[in-house]
């Protein structure tokens, strides 16, 4: 049976998801970083109306919880959170047809851990489609940085000073980014962004954004793997000096990307591998 979650319920789910939430074949995205972050996740889900929560029971005994985000005028729900601490495929089972039986004709989608074979074979019977299969590559800093020999590069921070001259080709380059060149003019102390000139051009970027410690890279814009890598060196030594030095660099890389290869190459590790499922209004 799935029915609301009840407020009593809270610290038992919490205690019973943490585990399994540290577990990649069970992990859902955005990901949990406490017990607490799920509390906080279960009391909004809750209480607005733009959201669920639910239980699964079985024969009385509670064995899931499912929370999901609603934009109703959109016909659009997210699955934010499923997770079963008794048999994952029974309660998915259930949970997936109270969804369907209360939101009709809706776009369903959800982030899942690639390691997460159990619910990704149910969304792929059930309509879902693969919309997003993402590697998360990280190498610690100020680990051993590889050289490479770009004698015939020069490579460049940007600064305030040079900003202007950059701006037109980083949103010509990162139009899909979700900042723009007038947007780094108020957040670049956030951003780290290195360009490689040849013959006074510059011919390439590699932009990144830097919070908690980590540069997460944002777009790399080069014409080949040498490129690439130059880039990638520059932007990994100039985190590490900064005011503020960075601990990590860290970027979610489309896995059919072809810089994935240089990003092994330079002593990137996979910490993780992001799936996003969409089951389209008419499925």
């Amino acid at each position: 049976m799935v029915k609301d979650l009840p407020q009593r319920c809270v610290p038992e789910v919490c205690a019973k998801v943490w585990p399994l939430s540290q577990d990649p074949a069970y992990q859902f995205y955005p990901l949990f970083k406490s017990e607490e972050d799920i509390k906080d996740t279960l009391s909004w889900t809750m209480e607005s109306d733009a959201t669920r929560a639910y239980g699964y029971w079985r024969e009385r005994v509670l064995e899931g919880m499912c929370c999901l985000f609603i934009e109703e005028e959109q016909h659009y729900v997210l699955i934010i959170a499923l997770y079963s601490w008794g048999n994952f495929k029974t309660a998915a089972n259930a949970f997936l047809r109270q969804i369907f039986a209360e939101f009709p004709g809706y776009e369903i989608e959800t982030g899942i851990a690639g390691e997460h074979t159990l619910f990704r074979e149910k969304l792929t019977r059930s309509g879902f489609r693969l919309q997003d299969d993402r590697f998360n590559m990280r190498h610690p800093l100020p680990a051993q940085i590889a050289q490479e020999n770009r004698s015939d590069l020069e490579l460049r921070m940007v600064t305030r000073e040079t900003l202007e001259e950059y701006g037109p080709l980083h949103d010509s380059w990162f139009y899909d980014s979700r900042w723009s060149a007038e947007d780094l003019e108020h957040s670049l102390v956030d951003s780290l962004i290195v360009t490689a000139r040849r013959d006074g051009r510059i011919i390439g970027a590699v932009f990144t954004r830097c919070y908690e410690r980590v540069a997460h890279v944002r777009g790399l814009h080069a014409e080949d793997d040498r490129l690439a890598k130059a880039l990638l060196i520059e932007a990994m030594r100039l985190s590490v000096i900064r005011i503020d030095p960075i601990e990590a660099m860290e970027w979610m890389i489309q896995r059919s990307d072809p810089f994935l290869a240089v990003l092994y190459d330079l002593g990137f590790a996979q910490s993780a591998h992001y799936t996003f499922y969409r089951r389209e209004m008419s499925e």
